[in-house]
């Protein structure tokens, strides 16, 4: 759970907050504790995944975007409940769902309908809302960059599609693993640029930062999920 809510809070804050002078520090700190309670739940070893070709992401089901669940009317009542919450934590004691669900989007980044990703070996696929395909791009492996984001490494591929813009490089953490208990989701943290990659693998970058779920993910723990990063509900699980 802990990097869970480390992903997602990072694509939040690095963004959204930056747009209103507010810094995140002070917002983030206010997850700590809830962080720490689940914390173990994140011990298990990565010795296998090596980050150095894209098979380490691949997932039958595919990753959704997490701001897409914006558009579910059945998480509205999460989506104000973590606005209640999380707004007087960075001085926007006004937020309402709505507002959240908006900063959600800004966050994270992803244009022309981007609503899920699947991945091969060597390549990348973006889809959008129908699950028709965006673009698909091979790429090539660059480089680790150790203790990066929120002290994961961070994988840095390029592909060489001159049409590929901002999905010129991508820089990816290993996806989570997530735990048998329920509510833990499956996720990673997903930036691309067009230059310059290693402004991505930072904690100060305040560019878009998407996070993407298990497309396998119950409704139910998205719910939950809503609902404990944004600081309302205590994990319990």
């Amino acid at each position: 759970m802990k990097k869970l809510l480390s992903l997602i809070l990072a694509a939040m804050l690095s963004l959204s907050l930056g747009g209103y002078g507010i810094s995140a520090d002070n917002s983030e700190n206010s997850f700590v504790a809830a962080e720490s309670e689940t914390s173990q739940q994140e011990e298990t070893s990565q010795e296998e995944a090596t980050g150095e070709t894209l098979a380490d992401w691949k997932n039958d089901a595919g990753w959704t975007a997490f701001y897409t669940f914006t558009q579910n009317p059945d998480l509205d009542d999460a989506y104000e409940a973590a606005a209640e919450a999380f707004g007087p934590a960075i001085g926007m004691d006004d937020l309402d769902g709505e507002g959240l669900k908006a900063m959600q989007i800004q966050a994270a980044g992803f244009e022309d309908d981007i609503s899920s990703f699947t991945f091969t070996d060597d390549s990348m696929t973006a889809l959008d809302s129908e699950g028709d395909k965006v673009f698909s791009y091979q790429y090539s492996f660059v480089e680790t960059i150790e203790n990066a984001i929120e002290g994961e490494n961070a994988y840095i591929y390029k592909t060489d599609n001159a049409g590929a813009e901002e999905f010129t490089y991508l820089c990816l953490t290993l996806p989570n693993i997530a735990t048998e208990e329920g509510g833990v989701i499956q996720s990673f943290n997903i930036r691309h640029a067009a230059d310059d990659y290693e402004a991505l693998a930072t904690d100060t970058y305040e560019g878009s930062a998407g996070v993407v779920i298990d497309a396998d993910a119950p409704i139910e723990d998205v719910d939950y999920t809503i609902r404990v990063v944004y600081g309302a509900q205590e994990p319990n699980r």
